[in-house]
């Protein structure tokens, strides 16, 4: 497996993306390096397009750690918001995420991060669930804008944004995405929490999807 198969590759503040089409990429899977336990794992999808994303990522992240720093043991263990990490590899951070014909991965050896990819669906009824999401500023925001795709648009920026954040804190559903104001986050100042500071950046590819990067700073 190799680069040449990414329709997407972005290299960004340590953390490398590769950013892969399951219609195209799907023969590429190789299943024979993912541990058994996993296969076993992702076979408990009753969809059959969520077990293939979840094998593509998977085989190609292994496949890139193989044929780059020489890994060859995949093991995972998890912490306790049930984050999984390389057993054998703790300071290797990598992380996936899906949607649609989408599959986003991504590695790094220097930063903690998370990533987010959505397909932006215009017939979300984001009138309906923006509050539960939104923090008090990005409400008021939301409010101003005048047309409906201006808000479709803008509800997808702050979703990837919140979930890219919560996934690099490492706690996923397990926080208040209210108590986020993203618009700070789109201005370039930092998400600090228990004393860590973290830093994102939002991606647009083309009119369908939209992904977003948080990462955790090595500076203090």
């Amino acid at each position: 497996m190799c680069l040449n198969h990414c329709y997407k590759y972005i290299n960004t503040n340590g953390v490398e993306i590769y950013l892969l089409s399951l219609s195209d990429s799907i023969g590429l899977i190789d299943t024979s390096i993912i541990p058994k336990s996993q296969l076993i794992e992702i076979n408990q999808y009753h969809n059959q397009q969520d077990r293939d994303k979840r094998l593509l990522a998977r085989s190609f992240l292994y496949s890139y750690l193989k044929e780059h720093d020489g890994i060859d043991k995949f093991d995972l263990a998890f912490n306790n918001y049930n984050k999984p990490y390389l057993k054998h590899y703790p300071k290797l951070h990598f992380n996936f995420s899906y949607s649609n014909d989408a599959v986003l991965v991504g590695v790094s050896k220097t930063h903690v991060f998370g990533l987010d990819v959505e397909y932006i669906d215009l017939k979300l009824p984001v009138n309906n669930i923006f509050s539960t999401i939104f923090s008090k500023e990005e409400k008021k925001y939301f409010h101003h804008l005048q047309s409906i795709t201006e808000k479709q648009f803008f509800f997808y920026r702050i979703f990837t944004l919140k979930e890219s954040l919560i996934k690099a804190m490492g706690m996923g559903l397990y926080f208040d995405t209210t108590s986020i104001n993203c618009l700070s986050l789109l201005s370039g100042q930092a998400f600090i929490y228990k004393d860590d500071c973290y830093y994102s950046e939002v991606f647009d590819l083309h009119t369908h999807y939209q992904f977003a990067l948080s990462y955790k700073s090595i500076y203090l």
